[in-house]
């Protein structure tokens, strides 16, 4: 429906792994998740400097606490980061905080072996944005894919897009 005020806007939601491996920073780089919201921040930075009007937001899942919008069924293990909103560089500074300290205490990690579904996930978002009027956003998740490779696992930070 074009009357509607979000209707030409892209919505972004990153959906991103926070269980443990994520959060183990490999060697002298930066850990899979620190990665991943770096990915988040330069997609905010990019539409706020271009003047776009799009919609992003963070959801994280395999999370030790849970937070999301009170108005919203409660998931476990699902902590929204960021609501879906046009960037703004509060947001930018939060994330740029959480990648600088790696202080992912707000939010814990679950093992690979907590019980949580994928598909509990999706369905959260599903909920959220059709309560807030967004049916189709593009989604992006950012999971571990942890394998064994030789003599110990390999976490690599991977994505794809979704509509």
């Amino acid at each position: 429906d074009s009357s509607h005020p979000d209707s030409q806007k892209d919505c972004v939601l990153f959906l991103i792994d926070a269980r443990a491996p994520m959060c183990v920073q490999s060697g002298d780089g930066p850990s899979p998740l620190a990665q991943a919201l770096g990915c988040v921040q330069s997609c905010m930075k990019d539409r706020l400097y271009g003047g776009d009007s799009d919609l992003v937001g963070v959801l994280l899942y395999g999370t030790a606490k849970t937070k999301l919008p009170d108005d919203q069924q409660q998931f476990p293990h699902v902590y929204q980061l960021q609501e879906i909103d046009q960037p703004n560089s509060t947001g930018m500074r939060e994330l740029q905080q959480l990648i600088e300290t790696g202080a992912y205490d707000a939010f814990g990690s679950c093992s690979d072996g907590d019980g949580f579904d994928f598909a509990t996930i999706l369905w959260a978002v599903l909920v959220g944005d059709m309560a807030r009027g967004v049916l189709f956003p593009t989604l992006w998740p950012l999971v571990s894919m942890a394998r064994s490779a030789g003599s110990g696992n390999v976490s690599a930070a991977r994505s794809m897009t979704l509509r």
